[in-house]
């Protein structure tokens, strides 16, 4: 995973055809300037600061910068499992590569700050950032195309995000939430899925699982300890979870990022 930033005068225009022949994805945001995006299935889209478009593994496409201008851009490289994992979000899809964000938003300054914290961070301080940088992705990839919600439907979509960020080891039940707002826990539901493409419950489980991915990474606490402290009745029950979230035991999916 990286951080990479491209800035400057454009005298005469760039014609760049490219196949990301990695096995990351590269997700490259315009910050200043224009440019024309030809995706994978030949189709052109005109870019502007504010859009953003992914280099997908194994496939091409043709990027033209006009000319006699300033031409910024950030580039993330995000390594496939955590890519596909942001999919399992909602917040990403092959067949729309090309995405909308608010330059404005204080997301795509945190997002770019972890970003440049973890490529540049000790060995010790990587798990941290690395989860913190994998929470404001997903967050980012999901609103990047919210612009047809409603603006209120944000709003309470995101406020009800934080609560069931900041209660993931306590059981909270759902419908109480939908009680704080004075609203029907259906409608909150059908609301959240709307912006979330996911359900509550799925948020909440997705939102548990990351959590004890940091907790595995600091390696304070044994998987029957995270368990615990996570609210499973057991480490079966954690571990069959994580497992169906993740696609690999907590033991497996540890060795095979730190090995």
């Amino acid at each position: 995973m990286g951080l990479g930033f491209s800035h400057g005068l454009v005298k005469n225009k760039v014609y760049q055809k490219n196949s990301n022949t990695s096995n990351a994805f590269v997700l490259v945001l315009i910050l200043e300037g224009k440019a024309t995006y030809t995706d994978h299935y030949g189709e052109k889209h005109n870019l502007e600061a504010g859009y953003g478009f992914l280099r997908i593994p194994n496939l091409s496409h043709i990027l033209e910068i006009s000319d006699n201008q300033y031409y910024s851009e950030a580039f993330i490289h995000i390594p496939k499992p955590f890519y596909m994992d942001i999919k399992k979000y909602g917040g990403s899809s092959e067949d729309n590569p090309v995405i909308k964000f608010d330059l404005k938003s204080t997301l795509i300054d945190q997002l770019l700050e972890t970003a440049y914290l973890f490529s540049n961070a000790l060995e010790k301080s990587l798990p941290i950032y690395l989860m913190e940088f994998y929470g404001y992705i997903i967050k980012f990839m999901q609103q990047s195309d919210l612009n047809t919600i409603p603006s209120f439907h944000l709003k309470l979509v995101e406020e009800v995000c934080l609560i069931l960020d900041h209660s993931i080891t306590e059981n909270i039940k759902l419908p109480d939430i939908a009680k704080g707002f004075n609203i029907s826990y259906e409608r909150l539901r059908k609301v959240f899925k709307e912006v979330m493409k996911i359900t509550m419950g799925e948020y909440r489980i997705k939102s548990r699982i990351q959590y004890a991915q940091t907790l595995l990474l600091k390696r304070d606490m044994n998987i029957n300890q995270i368990a615990e402290y996570m609210g499973y009745p057991d480490s079966f029950s954690f571990s069959k979870q994580f497992k169906k979230e993740r696609g690999v035991s907590p033991e497996k999916y540890l060795k095979n990022l730190l090995y």
